[in-house]
Formats: C-alpha cells, sequence, structure tokens
C-alpha cells in the first residue's frame, strides 16, 4: 500500500458523500493526467474503477469539471475527451481543513480496525495505518463506500465488544453526508455479508454487533483484480501529495 491512502481519505471527505467522484479523479491521475491532457472514453475509466459504471463515470466528470479539478478538450467528441487534472486546485482542496465531526473514516484512528493492520497489511510500516486499513475495507467491499463507513460507525461505538444499541439516524449523524436510508440499505447488505449480527425488531433503535472474525476474513482475502484500486494501487501523484500533507501536519504539531 501506499502514502496515497491518506491523499485518497481526505479527498474522500472533501468529496462530500460523491466518492465516485473520487474514484474518477484517481482514475485520472493512475493515467497520468496530472502531467499532461489524457485521452480517456467513459467506457476505459469505468474498466479502472471497482463498481463504477459508464453513467457514473460521466456524471462524475462533469462535477469534477464543474468544480474545476478536472479540465476537458474536445468536448465534442463523441467517444473519446482529453483530460487533465488541476493540480492546484487539488492539492488545495486537500490542505483543506476537514470537518469538524465525531469520525472521518480513514482519518479518525478506529482501534478495532487498526489493531488487524499487522495481520492485514502486506509491509511492516507504521505509517497512515488509518487511512490503509480503511482503503482496505473499502476495496474489499467492492468500493461500496456507505458500507464501509457503517461499519466504521459501529467499530467506533465499539460494537466489536458487543451488541450496542444504535438509530439509524444516530448512525447517519457519525458518518459523513451518509443518508439514512443509505444507513437502513447497507445495514442489510452487512448483516447479509455476516459482518453485523442484529438484535431485535424494533421500529427505531436496534442492537448490532460486528463479527470480527468474518471481518478478519474479508480483510484477509485476494484484493479485487482491477486495475485500480484506490489507495492501494500507487499513483505517484497523489503519493506526492500525501507527502505535502504529512509535511504541513508535522509543522502544524511543533508550532
Amino acid at each position: 500500500m501506499t502514502l496515497g491512502a491518506t491523499a485518497y481519505c481526505r479527498l474522500l471527505v472533501h468529496m462530500e458523500g460523491h466518492d465516485e467522484r473520487a474514484t474518477v479523479l484517481s482514475a485520472l491521475l493512475f493515467r497520468h493526467a496530472s502531467m499532461v491532457f489524457v485521452t480517456l472514453t467513459y467506457r476505459h475509466i469505468s474498466a479502472l474503477c471497482l463498481s463504477t459504471s459508464k453513467n457514473t463515470v460521466m456524471r462524475s466528470m462533469g462535477a469534477l469539471i464543474e468544480s474545476g479539478l478536472v479540465e476537458q478538450e474536445d468536448a465534442l467528441a463523441a467517444t473519446a475527451r482529453r483530460y487533465r487534472v488541476d493540480m492546484d486546485r487539488l492539492r488545495k482542496l486537500l490542505l483543506a481543513p476537514l470537518p469538524d465531526v465525531r469520525l472521518l473514516p480513514g482519518i479518525t484512528p478506529i482501534s478495532a480496525l487498526d489493531e488487524l493492520a499487522d495481520e492485514c497489511l502486506d509491509d511492516t510500516r507504521k505509517d497512515a495505518v488509518s487511512a490503509r486499513m480503511y482503503c482496505l475495507l473499502l476495496a474489499q467491499l467492492q468500493g461500496r463506500s456507505s458500507e464501509a463507513n457503517v461499519l466504521a460507525v459501529l467499530l467506533a461505538c465499539e460494537a466489536h465488544q458487543g451488541f450496542v444499541t444504535l438509530t439509524y439516524r444516530g448512525i447517519s449523524a457519525l458518518c459523513l453526508a451518509t443518508r439514512t436510508t443509505a444507513v437502513m440499505r447497507s445495514i442489510g447488505v452487512l448483516i447479509e455479508m455476516g459482518l453485523v449480527e442484529q438484535e431485535g425488531t424494533a421500529t427505531t433503535a436496534r442492537r448490532y454487533r460486528v463479527d470480527m472474525e468474518h471481518l478478519r476474513e474479508l480483510l484477509l482475502k485476494p484484493l479485487p483484480d482491477v486495475p485500480l484500486l484506490p489507495g492501494i494501487t500507487p499513483i505517484p501523484a497523489l503519493d506526492e501529495l500525501a507527502e505535502r500533507l504529512q509535511t504541513r501536519v508535522s509543522q502544524e504539531e511543533t508550532s
């Protein structure tokens, strides 16, 4: 895994729930669009990204262009277009203050997840553990950030130690830009996967527990066979930004 996990997790936060835009931006950087305009089709970008349809790529690209993070040439081309990432804008975005919330997955340390790092990470480095473990979880959940975020909330609430009582609304309040309906769907998926157990059928609060053995098995599985896993696949442009982030954090801590 790479230093880029830190930068990618910050990118996810600043995308405010539009994780597919972070994925598409990573695909452009993976194809070296940080340096020059590169020619890509929506289908090509979709093939690079885990569980990202061509229509999702098209919508995300439009939003990234509108935000100024991506420049486009040959806008009238029927298929392939040329794109370049505005690295100055991206750098400013990643250096912007983080939201003042209790939990930011991949940034806020979650001890229950981080403690699995020795078994799950493929090297002995101790830096950026929270970011790298979250990116691993995200990859093994096929890029489904809603499920990853809900699981992170349950772990942060110590649901790995026993059943905890939570409402969908309470979980949503701890998940940045995750709606109550998305929490409800994600809980169902996690229960079906065996990662979460549920007690009670109350219409509001329910009791949940994370099955750590199933979580460990999930994280130790072979990674999905795709060209790009953000935060895991080396992307030099993101690694460079991560180094700058580390330097800034170090300077703030010593000032």
